[in-house]
């Protein structure tokens, strides 16, 4: 039989949180894997370092991270010690579940801890523009104003406020508030988040928003400018 070995460490959760964020900032992002390529003199070369690969080496290292790292990562783990009570929804996913364990640790003692805080400043900064879209739909009056098949027109006031390319649909989707209301179409290329000045439609349908529940008409042949 073979025995499951838990890696065991002893950091300090401020450090952990830090050098958490840092990795994130030189990245770019969150990195799994290396990644490879070749130079101009065909040599192959490292050219990404895995985050938690990057994170366990500043934690060997003697010196300390920096305020401006130790600040940001105090923030994100603040974040996510905020979201305790997203524990009582019976529809939270272990994910979540973990992170919001890992937050409340002081010392950070495994690997699996260790990973889970490196992963999560990606989708804490995902989590917190997710919340914002979130509140600016709720904070508006929405209601379905056209029936189907209704074509409609717009002028100013044209806010779109998500644009995001999905790969499951290969196209992006687009978000907009509209005299208060909110819309949605999906378009073969990106939407610029801004205002603009005119839109016509089509109304496809009627139906509420998956994460407020607030109305929105979904559009198709959309021109908008």
């Amino acid at each position: 039989m073979t025995k499951h070995v838990v890696e065991q460490f002893n950091y300090p959760a401020d450090a952990v949180w830090a050098y958490a964020v840092a990795a994130y900032r030189i990245n770019g992002g969150y990195s799994k894997s290396s990644t490879w390529d070749y130079d101009n003199e065909g040599r192959l070369i490292q050219t990404q370092t895995p985050n938690r690969e990057m994170v366990l080496a500043m934690l060997t290292d003697s010196t300390t991270p920096n305020s401006e790292y130790l600040t940001a990562g105090r923030e994100y783990r603040e974040y996510w010690q905020s979201q305790l009570l997203r524990l009582l929804d019976d529809g939270v996913n272990d994910y979540i579940k973990s992170v919001v364990a890992v937050a409340e640790k002081d010392i950070i003692e495994t690997a699996l801890d260790l990973t889970v805080v490196v992963s999560c400043i990606a989708s804490t900064d995902r989590a917190k523009k997710q919340q914002m879209l979130n509140d600016r739909k709720l904070g508006t009056n929405s209601r379905w104003r056209y029936s189907v098949g209704s074509k409609v027109e717009f002028r100013n006031d044209i806010q779109v406020i998500r644009c995001q390319y999905l790969d499951k649909v290969g196209a992006y989707i687009v978000e907009s508030i509209i005299d208060g209301d909110l819309y949605s179409w999906w378009s073969k290329h990106d939407v610029a988040v801004q205002n603009y000045k005119s839109l016509q439609a089509r109304v496809k349908k009627t139906d509420v928003d998956y994460a407020t529940k607030v109305p929105v008409t979904h559009l198709n042949y959309v021109k908008v400018n």
